[in-house]
């Protein structure tokens, strides 16, 4: 007799860890948290595009030259003083890895927050 849901042997790795873990009511395919719809990319386009357009336009950087973006910094920005006889600071170029990175944390971030609202959602549903 089965209490707690199908025995482990029954599934996947991944579930399988989600399951001794003792959430096995959030289980999800991996193929499915993944997968690209509507509703994450559009997420994902105001997390990306919208937090950090709205933390690059309110930073000022002054007599610096850094890279900023959330969380990774990707965008160079500031200024730098240049002094007669002294070396000028090195140039700041655009961080692709870094960009990169941070798509990749911002979809990831979606997923997760897609999934757990559709589990909210579907437990809300069965009351």
């Amino acid at each position: 007799m089965r209490l707690l849901g199908p025995h482990p042997e029954d599934l996947g790795m991944v579930q399988r860890i989600v399951w001794l873990s003792g959430i096995h009511g959030l289980t999800m395919d991996i193929k499915q948290f993944f997968q690209p719809t509507y509703g994450k990319l559009l997420l994902f386009l105001i997390l990306m595009g919208g937090l950090n357009y709205a933390y690059i336009s309110v930073i000022g950087v002054t007599d610096a030259r850094v890279l900023v973006g959330l969380p990774y910094g990707f965008w160079p920005m500031g200024s730098a003083m240049i002094l007669p006889g002294r070396p000028s600071p090195p140039t700041v170029e655009f961080s692709w890895i870094n960009f990169i990175l941070d798509m990749i944390f911002w979809y990831l971030a979606s997923s997760v927050i897609t999934a757990v609202y559709h589990y909210i959602k579907g437990t809300k549903a069965s009351r």
